[in-house]
């Protein structure tokens, strides 16, 4: 729940900005060819059935129909993926220039300001705008949509899984074995992988100290020669990226774990869904059609129940990255907030939600294209 109130009060910052007729549009659009998509999917579950069904009762006639098929079939799945692709890179392009040129108007003109308080939440500006924007601006449409076709594949399939399994099997038989072996995953995968996001976010915050030690040797040379302190810079440099190594070796140890659990959970299920299905087949109860089309069904719901699995370790990384943008945006817009009424800097600090009103002022000034304030 704090994740998705935290990334929902990040994308507003988009879509009730620049993006409030643009982006909107943008995202009808794609979610008129995801429905689509969804559609034509349903089309080629019906046709996997008359394919699989013309191995058993060869016809030229039927192959001839079934080819014209696949080339419209197909031809409009290319169309729709091209498309939706085109105008996804649009979206993506206006939705990190708004939400850069939004970070930007808070950190520089109180660049020096910030490097005095010496917030942890304020570390590594440069990282949080050049980095953490574009992954927050594609993980939010990936796992957004990724959700969204779950949820509808799950609905769509459910009921085809129901519509097209033997008639003497266990009413709900197929469904509640998807659903059982999902939730053991589900599990499973939590168990593992429960600390992924702490070391993300530890790894993106070490990265960045060993950064900045690397550009303050840079811009410190000639003192740096001067004393003939190359030995403590170097020791330095190496303390900061030990702590790198050991936070990565960590994630590297917990990455083969959830590794092993894959290698094993996605074979696993189509033999499992192959051992139900082929007694049915072999008394001849069903077509090899129809089991082709209980294996996509039970494939596809199990892949929508297998969300959170899949993506796990995108969500582990999405969650250290929303946190370090909202924190950052947090304690800038109440350093603006408290130097805008007076107030000593710190004031504010303490708030865990974005100020109000600053963020009115910020998206004022960024539709009026004005200068930023210098402090």
């Amino acid at each position: 729940v704090k994740l998705l109130r935290r990334a929902t009060s990040l994308a507003k910052i988009y879509f009730v900005g620049a993006g409030k007729v643009k982006g909107r549009a943008y995202m009808v659009m794609l979610l008129c060819h995801n429905f689509f998509g969804q559609y034509l999917n349903l089309v080629n579950f019906d046709y996997m059935s008359r394919f699989w069904n013309f191995y058993q009762h060869p016809s030229q006639a039927v192959f001839m129909a079934l080819m014209g098929n696949w080339f419209v079939l197909y031809g409009s799945m290319c169309l729709t993926a091209v498309y939706s692709r085109y105008i996804e890179s649009m979206l993506m392009i206006h939705w990190k220039d708004h939400m850069t040129r939004y970070f930007q108007r808070i950190w520089v003109p109180h660049s020096y300001a910030f490097k005095m308080k010496d917030d942890r939440r304020l570390d590594n500006p440069d990282q949080r705008i050049q980095e953490d924007i574009g992954h927050f601006v594609a993980s939010s449409y990936d796992l957004t949509f990724g959700l969204l076709d779950a949820i509808i594949q799950l609905g769509i399939y459910s009921f085809m899984l129901v519509k097209v399994q033997p008639k003497s099997a266990f009413p709900g038989l197929l469904f509640g074995i998807a659903l059982t072996y999902t939730v053991l995953g589900s599990v499973v995968v939590h168990w593992i992988g429960k600390d992924l996001a702490i070391l993300s976010w530890q790894g993106e915050r070490y990265g960045g100290h060993f950064r900045a030690e690397l550009r303050r040797v840079h811009d410190q040379g000639e003192t740096v020669a001067a004393l003939r302190s190359h030995d403590a810079e170097l020791m330095r440099l190496q303390s900061r990226f030990e702590d790198l190594k050991l936070n990565k070796w960590k994630g590297m140890i917990l990455k083969k774990q959830l590794g092993w659990f894959d290698r094993i959970y996605d074979p696993f299920k189509s033999v499992l869904f192959v051992c139900v299905l082929m007694p049915f087949f072999i008394k001849g109860e069903v077509s090899l059609g129809t089991v082709k089309q209980c294996e996509m069904a039970l494939s596809r719901i199990t892949a929508s129940l297998s969300f959170f699995i899949h993506e796990y370790k995108q969500l582990a990384s999405y969650r250290a990255q929303v946190d370090r943008l909202y924190d950052f945006r947090c304690c800038g817009l109440a350093f603006m907030k408290d130097k805008q009424a007076g107030n000593p800097p710190g004031t504010s600090e303490s708030a865990e939600v974005p100020d109000a009103q600053a963020d009115r002022d910020l998206h004022q000034v960024l539709e009026r294209g004005a200068p930023a304030s210098q402090g």
